[in-house]
C-alpha cells in the first residue's frame, strides 16, 4: 500500500459551517485503487489521474475549506509518486494562502521550508518559510524539526558532522 495521501474511507469531509461535502465517487474510487498497488510504477497513471480528479474539485469548490485536503492530497502525490516538488510546493502554497486556519495549514507552511531546502537548495527562503511557520504555529509538533533545519541549512554535510561531534564532546564535558 504505497498512497500516503488517500483515505478511501472517508467518503465526506466536514466544513467550516458544519455541513459535509460530498466527495465524488471519482475520488473515492481512486484513492481505493491507489490504495491497493504496491508497485510505485504501476500506481502512477492512477495517482495521475486522481491528482486531476482532486483538483478539478477543489477548483469547482474553492471557497469551501474541506477542499484544503483534497489540495493536500494532490501536493502529497506530487511528492511521493511524481517527485514534482515544485508542483508539490505550489499546492502546499495554496493552503497556507488560502486556507490558513485548517488543520492542513500548518504543514504546509512547514513544507514549504523543507522542500526549499532539500530539493531546491534554497536556503534564505527556506529559513523564511520555516520562520514564518514557527512564527505562525507556535507549539506545533514540527517545531523541533523546523528549528533543526534552520540551525543546518546551507551547511555542507562535513561541517554538520563535525557540529555534531563538538556537541557531543561539550555535552559529555558538561557531564
Amino acid at each position: 500500500m504505497l498512497c500516503g495521501a488517500c483515505d478511501a474511507k472517508k467518503q465526506k469531509e466536514e466544513v467550516s459551517s458544519g455541513t459535509a461535502l460530498e466527495i465524488p465517487n471519482a475520488i473515492t474510487g481512486l484513492e481505493a485503487e491507489l490504495a491497493e498497488i504496491d508497485n510505485k510504477t504501476a500506481a502512477i497513471p492512477v495517482a495521475r489521474k486522481l491528482e486531476k480528479e482532486l483538483l478539478l474539485f477543489a477548483t469547482e469548490n474553492k471557497k469551501d475549506t474541506s477542499v484544503a485536503q483534497l489540495v493536500y492530497k494532490a501536493a502529497r502525490l506530487n511528492e511521493t509518486y511524481f517527485e514534482n516538488y515544485q508542483e508539490a510546493f505550489g499546492h502546499y502554497n495554496s493552503i497556507a494562502e488560502d486556507y490558513p486556519e485548517t488543520k492542513y495549514a500548518p504543514v504546509s507552511f512547514f513544507k514549504r521550508g523543507l522542500i526549499m531546502e532539500t530539493y531546491f537548495k534554497k536556503s534564505d527562503k527556506a529559513i523564511y518559510y520555516l520562520d514564518e511557520y514557527l512564527r505562525k504555529y507556535p507549539g506545533h509538533k514540527l517545531n523541533d524539526m523546523a528549528k533543526q533545519i534552520i540551525t543546518t541549512t546551507g551547511v555542507d554535510p562535513r561541517d554538520l558532522l563535525e557540529r555534531i561531534k563538538q556537541k557531543e564532546a561539550d555535552t559529555t564535558a558538561i557531564n
